[in-house]
């Protein structure tokens, strides 16, 4: 399972050695992390195994917020905020992260950009043999919105 568009978080903990204090951490670039994917997926293909893909992550990507992990920063694009779960009367990221934020499966912008962007994403990668649509990464966020 290759979660996310780019599987940055589980990459990034093992370049940056996040839990070993004897190796410097190595700064690579998001564009090699993109290599590493799609080098795992050839690979995956060739070893006869099954490539599932997405699940966390991507839900805000139809609307040009790219995930990388939970200790990044994420600004909530102007065009995107209609497309955000409301909770307590806002529409804003839950917990502070596109990650854990549902979108407005009432809202049908959300809805087709969602659509749209699994359309596109499986065009690109025939490779894939399961996708995983995954809706919630959290409890208690789901829109309460009155539609």
């Amino acid at each position: 399972m290759l979660e996310m568009v780019v599987p940055y978080t589980y990459f990034s903990r093992w370049y940056k050695h996040t839990s070993n204090t004897e190796k410097e951490a190595e700064d690579l670039p998001y564009e090699e992390y993109c290599n590493f994917t799609r080098k795992l997926e050839l690979l995956i293909r060739k070893l006869g195994l099954q490539l599932h893909s997405l699940g966390h992550g991507y839900l805000f990507e139809p609307f040009g917020v790219r995930y990388k992990s939970p200790n990044d920063y994420y600004e909530l694009p102007a065009e995107a905020v209609e497309t955000v779960a409301m909770l307590n009367g806002k529409r804003e990221y839950y917990d502070h992260s596109p990650n854990y934020t549902q979108v407005c499966m009432s809202n049908d912008k959300a809805r087709l950009g969602l659509v749209n962007f699994l359309v596109k994403y499986l065009e690109q990668k025939p490779q894939i043999d399961f996708l995983h649509v995954w809706l919630s990464d959290a409890a208690n966020n789901h829109c309460e919105c009155e539609n």
